[in-house]
């Protein structure tokens, strides 16, 4: 049984919280604005991640075109291992600034390394690429075509919120071992502006 305390440590409830390792800092620190939106980010990219399932789930019962079904449901493995990367992402952002690479190797292992953090971005390109040749675009979008469609590009805002943020806060404190996940971050959101138009794409025939 889950315990009360677990839940509500009341460690808090003067404004501060903790960072890797224990370093005690105001709810209000940059950090926390940043670990935030890699938060809520992870949480609307499981919104979408549901409706993706729902909307494949949909098309077997209907016996519907094979190559969209397909699609769909790599699009929710895909997020989902977009979603576990966040949260390493978060774990970078967590360590304090001294002693980081230390408390890096420790709780992050390979996710401490750029080659790792090279390595996924090359992973989220060649996603990008399958897809980006199928459509054109025509002005500007204006999301909500379809529903599947509209959790996806609430993610990708919510994406570019979160690269601004690190943009500031890697640049200021000179985190080199930020600098290859911001640019995940960066082109996460194209992979997410890729998925949507493909899906309303595919919605429209």
């Amino acid at each position: 049984m889950l315990d009360f305390s677990m839940i509500t440590t009341r460690g808090g409830d003067e404004g501060k919280s903790s960072l890797l390792g224990g370093e005690r800092r105001y709810k209000s620190d940059e950090v926390f604005s940043i670990l935030g939106d890699i938060d809520e980010l992870t949480s609307v990219l499981g919104v979408f991640r549901a409706a993706l399932n729902q909307e494949a789930k949909s098309l077997r019962e209907k016996g519907n075109s094979h190559v969209f079904l397909t699609h769909l449901e790599d699009y929710s493995t895909r997020i989902r291992i977009i979603q576990d990367l966040l949260q390493k992402i978060g774990g970078l952002v967590a360590l304090p600034i001294h002693g980081s690479e230390k408390l890096g190797n420790e709780y992050l292992g390979k996710a401490y390394s750029s080659a790792f953090w090279g390595e996924r971005l090359q992973e989220l390109e060649d996603w990008e690429k399958e897809d980006i040749g199928d459509f054109q675009l025509k002005g500007f979008i204006l999301p909500g075509d379809t529903l599947v469609g509209a959790y996806g590009d609430v993610s990708r805002s919510v994406a570019r919120r979160l690269e601004r943020g690190l943009v500031g806060y890697v640049q200021r404190l000179g985190l080199t071992y930020l600098q290859v996940p911001q640019k995940y971050v960066n082109r996460l959101s194209d992979f997410l502006f890729v998925i949507c138009r493909w899906i309303e794409l595919r919605e429209e025939e």
